[in-house]
């Protein structure tokens, strides 16, 4: 066999040549799991740089919404009001109107 010195300068043999196939899968899930974390967190980094929280961006919107939503408002009451009108117009008879005869001074005198 080999002499002593050569024990303490290399240690002693390996007893398995191989990988512990349980050990390796543990640490593939591990790993596994590691990446979907990563990439989970980096995607929720990422989603937090693309947020659009500016208060004054979110109120000239919030205004400008408000200001477009008046105008409708406005403009759906005068489409009804002219409905209004119409239906009234239509609903008022028509008085004939024959041409009054004209008279004149002297026929007044």
């Amino acid at each position: 066999n080999k002499p002593y010195l050569y024990y303490l300068v290399q240690g002693m043999p390996k007893k398995f040549v191989g990988e512990n196939s349980k050990a390796a899968a543990a640490k593939a899930r591990r790993s596994a799991v590691k990446d979907q974390q990563d990439t989970k967190r980096q995607q929720q980094i990422e989603d937090e740089l693309w947020k659009d929280d500016d208060k004054h961006i979110l109120k000239k919107q919030q205004k400008k919404d408000e200001q477009a939503r008046k105008k409708q408002e406005l403009l759906d009451k005068k489409a009804q009001s002219k409905a209004l009108l119409e239906e009234e117009l239509s609903s008022i008879k028509p008085v004939s109107k024959q041409p009054a005869a004209k008279i004149t001074q002297a026929q007044i005198q």
